[in-house]
């Protein structure tokens, strides 16, 4: 990684926001500026096609989209961090994967996966 730390957007399910918004300062902390609007309620009383563009918009913006995924053959409804994480590959953007590949594109040969952040930020050489 050089000097100038990446834009993140954090992928992760909804449920998990107030874990990722502490996730995301600490990020912050090492000098990565984070895009996802959604950490932080970006997205509070957007309707769900305001919700859909503002983060099309923010996976624009970043450099780097880092996938938080859960274990796999858990059960979980939703899914709109896969969308992203596709949106983000097709786009040619640096794809971190945090924890299991839940589905085949997380095998994808641009996806770097790591057991978890530590393993990633150390990497990264950031830690």
């Amino acid at each position: 990684m050089n000097a100038r730390k990446d834009k993140i957007y954090i992928a992760a399910m909804f449920s998990q926001r107030a874990a990722m918004e502490i996730i995301a300062d600490e990020l912050k902390g090492y000098g990565f500026e984070i895009v996802a609007r959604w950490v932080y309620g970006g997205e509070d009383g957007l309707s769900r096609e305001q919700i859909a563009l503002t983060d099309i918009a923010d996976v624009d913006a970043c450099d780097t989209l880092v996938a938080f995924t859960q274990c796999r053959g858990t059960m979980h409804t939703g899914g709109g961090r896969h969308v992203e994480f596709g949106y983000a590959l097709a786009k040619g953007k640096k794809l971190i994967v945090i924890g299991d590949r839940e589905n085949v594109f997380h095998h994808h040969p641009a996806a770097r996966v790591y057991r978890n952040m530590d393993d990633w930020l150390y990497a990264a050489r950031v830690l």
